[in-house]
């Protein structure tokens, strides 16, 4: 079996990384190979701790955030169309409603199941004034009203994100919880 984990700076990020460096020590005895495939500025290909890891470069379509969630969504879906094979998992972390649709989409139709790590209310209407109030209301209900109806399973990391993930996902998708008590860092022991 293989995790291919998409949207998670690697190497080298912040807590995501982390997080995903203890989930991968967790199950490594469990005979479960990782693929990261991440975004970045430069390109870059390698292995550290027995994880293989691909940085795409991204240029910028245009200068404003309007393009992280729709003029950016066919981009991620077609790497996830490039690496995904049947019997994957595809472990998302941080996109927006289409993007995240449309890799569900790509997860089905490829035979693969995509997992969401949820470590943050989804489009919080307290959450980024980058956008107004409004829009973080209508992107909260998309979210949670069409993409999580597509999901196969969800990693959260507090029982308030659970329950909420509970509420909106399709009867088969699983849940489980992995409490966030403290930020560490497990730094890289090997690079390739």
């Amino acid at each position: 079996m293989r995790v291919v984990v998409y949207g998670v700076p690697f190497p080298e990020g912040m807590a995501m990384t982390s997080r995903l460096r203890f989930y991968i020590k967790a199950i490594s005895n469990r005979n479960i190979d990782f693929y990261v495939l991440s975004v970045g500025t430069e390109a870059q290909k390698g292995i550290i701790d027995g994880v293989h890891y691909q940085i795409i470069p991204r240029k910028k379509i245009i200068q404003k955030h309007i393009d992280l969630y729709y003029l950016y969504a066919p981009f991620h879906a077609y790497n996830i169309w490039r690496i995904a094979s049947k019997n994957d998992i595809i472990l998302v972390n941080r996109y927006g409603w289409v993007t995240l649709l449309l890799i569900c989409i790509v997860g089905k139709i490829k035979g693969s199941k995509t997992v969401v790590e949820l470590n943050e209310n989804p489009c919080s209407p307290g959450g980024s004034k980058m956008f107004p109030k409004w829009l973080r209301l209508v992107n909260r209900s998309l979210t949670l009203n069409i993409p999580f109806r597509f999901i196969d399973g969800a990693i959260c990391i507090s029982r308030s994100l659970e329950e909420l993930v509970k509420k909106y996902k399709k009867g088969s998708a699983k849940t489980v919880l992995i409490p966030i008590l403290c930020e560490s860092y497990l730094p890289p022991t090997s690079i390739g």
